[in-house]
């Protein structure tokens, strides 16, 4: 019997609704890293941003539609800049599968079933130091 994760890669729509949320989580976790390793809190980089705190609730949280534009704008707080990288699903699939419990690794992607996006790792986009 194909799991749930299996069920939702088997249609474009899953699909599509997969790896967006995939991006959007992604994002999120990496500033949120960012704000962690450089000791800062949100409100210090909405004001860096010139926007209010709970914009950047919206984008940590996977709750706005940012641009690649917002994104740059927020590593640069940081002094980093975006790297994109990609690779096939079918790969993507069997590492996590590998390094996550199935249960986990769908609970991960809940936002097609329903919940709210957060993959317990980061992969496929990362910030260097410029």
């Amino acid at each position: 019997m194909p799991s749930e994760y299996e069920k939702i890669l088997a249609t474009e729509e899953g699909r599509a609704i997969l790896f967006k949320e995939h991006a959007v989580a992604v994002v999120g976790e990496l500033i949120a890293n960012l704000l962690k390793d450089n000791n800062m809190k949100r409100t210090q980089l909405a004001e860096k941003m010139n926007v209010t705190r709970g914009r950047i609730t919206q984008i940590l949280d996977g709750d706005a539609n940012i641009t690649l534009e917002t994104i740059a704008r927020v590593l640069g707080c940081f002094g980093h800049i975006l790297e994109v990288s990609s690779r096939p699903i079918e790969q993507f699939c069997a590492e996590s599968a590998r390094t996550l419990p199935m249960s986990n690794f769908e609970m991960a992607y809940n936002p097609v079933l329903g919940g709210k996006p957060y993959p317990t790792r980061v992969c496929g986009l990362s910030a260097s130091s410029s």
